[in-house]
């Protein structure tokens, strides 16, 4: 996506509309400080992550917004670079997964039918993956 920026408010748009009906949201725009914080940062995700972004941005918000703010954008990236742990090469893959499944529960507020549906995963198979 660095050689296409001019596609990412086209895209981010997309996904908003996408993920604001999906989840119920009345955020139908986003803000020029959103715009300008999707195209100042680096997709190392490509347009997948460009995508998960926008989707936790729209549960992020507050539900009578009418627009995405940047602050919630910024709030979003700020917690996964926080939440990157450089050393999960020296974990095992149940570790990983139940630090992702944590992560994506905080995101939601404890919301564990929005967690389900961000990580793409049975309702149930979360609540089985949270006993382990």
């Amino acid at each position: 996506m660095r050689e296409r920026r001019d596609d990412i408010p086209l895209l981010a748009e997309h996904f908003l509309r996408r993920y604001a009906r999906a989840h119920g949201s009345r955020v139908r725009h986003l803000s020029p400080d959103a715009i300008a914080a999707l195209a100042a940062a680096d997709w190392p995700g490509n347009v997948r992550e460009l995508e998960n972004t926008l989707e936790q941005a729209v549960i992020l918000c507050p539900p009578d917004a009418n627009e995405l703010p940047g602050e919630v954008l910024t709030a979003h990236k700020t917690r996964s670079a926080t939440s990157t742990n450089p050393t999960v090469g020296n974990k095992s893959l149940a570790e990983v997964e139940q630090q992702h499944i944590r992560d994506v529960l905080n995101s939601t507020g404890g919301n564990k039918a929005q967690a389900a549906r961000i990580l793409e995963i049975d309702y149930k198979t979360l609540l089985r993956k949270l006993q382990a």
